[in-house]
């Protein structure tokens, strides 16, 4: 997952999403950029969702685009939309969810 300038982080990610995937600003367009995005409008407001932050392959045909968030009481958070592009078929959104990055503040594990 990005870190906060939406760069690749020299980190290993422990959660599964991140896997062994490398976070770049080249692997998604600027149509997946626009349609991550439209997505997001949907949950949210466009006062929330900030600049694109980076995106991940995750496996032939499905890519993560990542978004900086601009919600108050999320530092370190990225919007993140998956959007799947299978056997020529227009580019379809799989989920939206606001993840966190590492370094983001997180709530205290529940004892």
């Amino acid at each position: 997952m990005p870190d906060s300038t939406g760069t690749e982080s020299d980190s290993t990610e422990s959660d599964s999403t991140a896997s062994a995937n490398t976070i770049a600003t080249d692997v998604a367009t600027s149509a997946d950029f626009d349609l991550g995005r439209a997505a997001l409008l949907e949950i949210t407001t466009a006062d929330t969702v900030g600049a694109n932050a980076g995106s991940i392959s995750e496996s032939e045909g499905v890519i993560s685009v990542y978004f900086e968030t601009n919600l108050s009481g999320y530092p370190g958070w990225h919007w993140t939309v998956i959007i799947a592009s299978i056997n020529g078929e227009a580019p379809s959104v799989l989920e939206t969810e606001l993840l966190p990055s590492e370094g983001a503040l997180l709530a205290p594990e529940w004892v």
